[in-house]
């Protein structure tokens, strides 16, 4: 039975100052002085003439001194835990293609965040990218070797793939970090029950719904390993648990439909 991915919770620019404006001087223009003249040659009375006076040039009107407009300042750009933020209520919102973009920014403005190398992984996940995913949290990965989502994550994408193995490995190793991850429990047992190992598999959902009573997925996977163990009405019962969590749980209206054939009912 297909195994549905499980919902995970992802999880100050200063102000440039304005430039002063300054205020223009107007130059203070300099009176000409006025040479005095030569006396002119004495010319009869009825032909002197009286010599023009030299006028000083006019100074020039004053220039208007303008105010210097003041430019807004440039617009700031968010930083790399705003973006995260905004990108993980995405992710919860289902948008993971908008996700990406800002996740996408964030490894811009600082590309050794380990979370936003994640986040991309599990919103690629999401979008059935999993080659993507798996060089996504890769990065991660080099950033952080123990980091318990980063591997839940990859081994995710390796099981798009039918890797089983390879993620079953990846499960072990984020649960062996943090025990109390029931999103890994879940798809260990997943991964498990893909490999014909519906026993394990059994243990590991009783993990995942022993930490995680409200978890649909863990409950209706329980469901399908009990079928496969042939413990058909505590498989039922399971299933069941898992359309009281979330009535319109795809994968465990399958499973009930598949075991009422199964039984006739």
């Amino acid at each position: 039975s297909p195994t549905e991915t499980p919902t995970a919770r992802a999880t100050q620019t200063p102000t440039l100052p304005s430039p002063e404006s300054s205020p223009t001087e107007t130059p203070t223009a300099s009176a000409t002085q006025t040479p005095t003249p030569p006396s002119p040659t004495k010319l009869p009375a009825s032909t002197q003439v009286s010599p023009s006076p030299v006028q000083p040039p006019a100074k020039p009107a004053p220039t208007p001194v303008r105010p210097v407009a003041k430019s807004a300042p440039p617009p700031q750009k968010p930083q790399a835990s705003e973006l995260l933020s905004q990108a993980v209520g995405l992710q919860q919102a289902g948008q993971h293609q908008k996700a990406l973009a800002l996740y996408d920014q964030a490894i811009d403005r600082q590309p050794d965040v380990a979370q936003a190398h994640w986040g991309r992984c599990y919103s690629l996940n999401a979008l059935q990218q999993p080659r993507e995913a798996i060089a996504a949290c890769n990065k991660a990965l080099d950033l952080n070797p123990n980091y318990p989502e980063a591997l839940w994550s990859k081994g995710n994408a390796l099981d798009q793939q039918q890797r089983h193995m390879e993620a079953l490995q990846l499960y072990e190793q984020a649960t062996a970090l943090k025990p109390d991850f029931a999103e890994a429990w879940n798809n260990q047992g997943a991964a498990l029950l893909a490999l014909g190992r519906a026993s394990e598999a059994l243990g590991a959902f009783d993990q995942a719904t022993a930490l995680k009573p409200d978890f649909a997925d863990a409950w209706a996977n329980r469901g399908a390993a009990l079928w496969s163990l042939k413990r058909f009405r505590r498989a039922i019962v399971s299933i069941n648990r898992a359309l009281q969590i979330q009535p319109n749980h795809q994968n465990a209206l399958n499973l009930r439909k598949q075991a009422q054939e199964k039984l006739g009912r």
